[in-house]
């Protein structure tokens, strides 16, 4: 009776031809392998490993490079396509997609509450790249507008204007674009905290007093000084001029050149994945 269960598990559990990979690739069932979470890896990996082993595919994992040779030279002395490496190549793609259907992923849920707070805007933004790079590695890039929406779901009021801009516009924005426009913006907002810590005791006395004297003149002559402008920008934040009179909105800057984390278009291309990290 033993001896029958033996021989039902050893033909339920195919073993892996690493000298023929094209006689024996296995598509594997990881249903009953516990969900990677950032918190159980090694629980993870050692039911990842315990099952590659039992089918002789700890192969793909190892540290060593097995992969068969691309091409072959037969005993006449032709070059040719090696069938090995064709297979082998399968085989790997199987287990990569078996090993996805183990791994839970929280990185939307992290994008989702991703907020700037009182991070820099390169630091914000580096974050949110970092996640949908990470989401395009596993197979699942995110819609260039929804990338946007992530980003500008996390700033806080400071930020409105840059916000409007871009929900405002027919086309989306560039990534670049944006966070070209979040610095001038961020620059702004520290120009105008810097203004406001001026001491303006004296200042407003001595514009009192030149009112007072205009008052007087204006009274005599019929003359009455102009007033500039006092308001604040809605878009950098410097007081004496509008939205429209900005020169930020008017002029285009440079800073494409220094793009700190993209320099191209917001698509994303990435290298094969290698199961090495085991």
């Amino acid at each position: 009776m033993s001896s029958d269960a033996s021989s039902t598990s050893s033909e339920s559990a195919p073993v892996f031809n690493t000298a023929e990979p094209h006689k024996t690739l296995i598509s594997l069932n990881m249903s009953n392998i516990t969900k990677l979470t950032p918190n159980n890896f090694l629980t993870w990996r050692l039911q990842i490993r315990s099952l590659l082993e039992a089918h002789e595919l700890h192969c793909f994992i190892s540290a060593e490079d097995n992969t068969p040779s691309e091409r072959i030279t037969t005993a006449t002395g032709a070059d040719q396509l090696n069938p090995n490496f064709a297979a082998w190549k399968r085989q790997d793609k199987l287990l990569f997609s078996a090993v996805l259907g183990s791994l839970s992923l929280p990185i939307r849920d992290q994008l989702k509450d991703s907020v700037k707070g009182n991070k820099s805007v390169n630091e914000y933004m580096r974050g949110i790249i970092e996640k949908t790079d990470q989401l395009a590695l596993l197979g699942e890039p995110l819609p260039h507008e929804d990338v946007l929406d992530y980003i500008t779901s996390g700033l806080n009021e400071d930020y409105r204007a840059v916000v409007e801009l871009v929900q405002g516009r027919d086309t989306p924005i560039s990534l670049e674009e944006l966070h070209e426009k979040l610095i001038v913006r961020e620059n702004a907002l520290k120009t105008a905290g810097d203004n406001i810590s001026v001491p303006t005791t004296a200042n407003t006395t001595h514009l009192s007093r030149q009112s007072y004297r205009g008052g007087s003149q204006s009274s005599r002559g019929g003359f009455r000084p102009s007033r500039p402008y006092l308001g604040r920008c809605q878009l950098c934040g410097v007081q004496g001029h509008g939205a429209k009179r900005c020169p930020q909105y008017q002029q285009p800057s440079q800073y494409h050149q220094s793009s700190p984390y993209h320099q191209s278009s917001p698509q994303f291309s990435y290298p094969s994945p290698q199961f090495n990290s085991f």
